[in-house]
């Protein structure tokens, strides 16, 4: 039997045997995608001894095993759902999409707090299910992709909340319900939560378990936000490729509270998809929360909302007016963006990062560049605003440089927004530049191109 599967940015191919009923009737709940344009493919057998092989080079994973079929067997379903979510993330790792390893809840406003895994902590799930309960909206537990692009959250409704025995007792008291110790994956629609596909992230929270800790939160530096982000971002696919990091384990039968440290293994992976961490970096806060008993969680959420209610975002990016002349015919490097607006190359100015620097990185990943340099520096300006998915307030200060191109294959970055990415004269760019600020940056920095022929 084959079935195609579209899981956040990735189209599967899944190809099994006709035994898996119950497979088929679960597979048949994603959705279903068309044959052409496969990006992998996954190959389930019925075996005596379990088994799992990946053909990374032509992107085919193979599995086999006794009890692939037994879906009532929470660490058959959870390692389902592990194979399907993390080989999507494996072949489609260059796409603007991140799989998080976290659960994600709505606090308000369609506003979504991501609960994250940072390789250290304990205590997402339990977190995500309480303030899901407090707004009454949820969107995933474990398996959810980022939309870089749209700042969403991207999962299904049918997937199920993985709940330890630890917690079960909190469980019941906060939702008045009777689950058992032994009934380990619940529907969020029996904790009475509704599926939000609609959201914007707006948080990131790493909560932690501890009897002898005293309640408390603490917003992380952008230094420790960025180790912590590493593991929420790769944590899934650290556990893909060395599955002995697992704790909910399928080829090992258990399922454990053990952390084990993935930090250095994510940190390696998280290199490949910087730009992606970027985005969250830059839109939205980090915290961990401490607290001894699960009742706590919500409070202290919320006084992490409050904080940054109080707080401004201060956000500082580069531009580049880039410019090439050729046999005296001046050509500046204009955008044009999906929402018709033509613009410079833009963009924040990553940790470790000179605004020069950045300039320039930006003109090559938005445009197109291969070579430039920087000429001089343009002017800066700074405005306020509040965006949709933010809690607090935000202002950002652009500082811009005139740059003089060398190379370029002209390219627009797609995920950014872009459609066009064009040379034109200097007529062409000031009249089509859609923002005041740019058409002034434009007409100096022809003013200081001509003083320098």
């Amino acid at each position: 039997m084959i079935k195609y599967l579209s899981i956040g940015p990735a189209k599967i191919k899944v190809e099994f045997d006709d035994v898996f009923e119950k497979l088929s009737l679960f597979l048949d709940q994603f959705s279903l995608a068309q044959e052409s344009g496969v990006d992998g493919s996954i190959l389930i057998n019925k075996s005596a001894k379990k088994s799992i092989r990946l053909d990374k080079k032509d992107k085919i994973l193979k599995i086999s095993g006794p009890d692939l079929d037994n879906l009532d067997d929470p660490l058959v379903k959870i390692f389902i759902l592990q194979t399907l979510f993390r080989f999507a993330n494996f072949i489609t790792l260059k796409n603007p999409y991140i799989l998080m390893h976290g659960s994600v809840a709505i606090w308000e406003d369609k506003k979504a707090i991501v609960f994250g895994d940072d390789g250290k902590n304990i205590g997402k799930t339990i977190a995500s299910v309480l303030v899901g309960g407090k707004s009454g909206k949820f969107i995933s537990d474990e398996f959810s992709f980022y939309d870089v692009k749209n700042n969403k959250i991207l999962s299904f409704d049918f997937l199920p909340v993985h709940l330890r025995e630890f917690y079960v007792n909190d469980l019941n008291k906060a939702f008045k319900k009777k689950f058992k110790a032994e009934n380990l994956l619940v529907k969020m629609q029996d904790l009475g939560l509704e599926f939000c596909p609609e959201n914007q992230l707006s948080m990131v929270v790493y909560p932690y378990f501890s009897k002898n800790k005293s309640p408390k939160i603490i917003k992380l530096s952008k230094k420790e936000a960025i180790k912590s982000l590493d593991v929420l971002a790769m944590s899934h696919m650290v556990k893909f490729l060395k599955p002995k990091f697992d704790r909910a384990s399928w080829l090992k039968n258990s399922d454990s509270l053990k952390v084990q440290n993935i930090s250095a293994e994510s940190a390696k992976l998280a290199s490949q998809i910087k730009p992606f961490l970027a985005h969250i970096l830059q839109k939205v806060a980090s915290y961990k929360i401490i607290f001894n008993k699960p009742e706590q969680i919500v409070k202290l959420v919320s006084r992490a909302v409050q904080l940054e209610k109080k707080g401004l975002i201060d956000h500082r990016s580069a531009s580049a007016v880039v410019y090439f002349n050729a046999s005296g015919e001046i050509k500046i490097l204009m955008l044009k963006k999906k929402n018709g607006n033509w613009v410079l190359p833009k963009g924040h100015i990553d940790p470790g990062e000179t605004s020069q620097e950045a300039a320039l990185r930006e003109a090559k990943e938005e445009g197109g560049l291969e070579k430039g340099k920087v000429i001089k520096f343009l002017g800066s300006s700074s405005y306020g605003f509040q965006p949709d998915y933010s809690f607090a307030k935000q202002q950002k200060t652009v500082l811009v440089y005139l740059v003089k191109g060398e190379k370029i294959k002209p390219k627009a970055l797609e995920y950014e927004g872009f459609e066009e990415s064009v040379l034109l004269s200097p007529e062409e760019a000031v009249s089509r530049a859609s923002f005041d600020e740019e058409r002034k940056v434009i007409k100096k920095a022809l003013s200081m191109i001509k003083k320098s022929k």
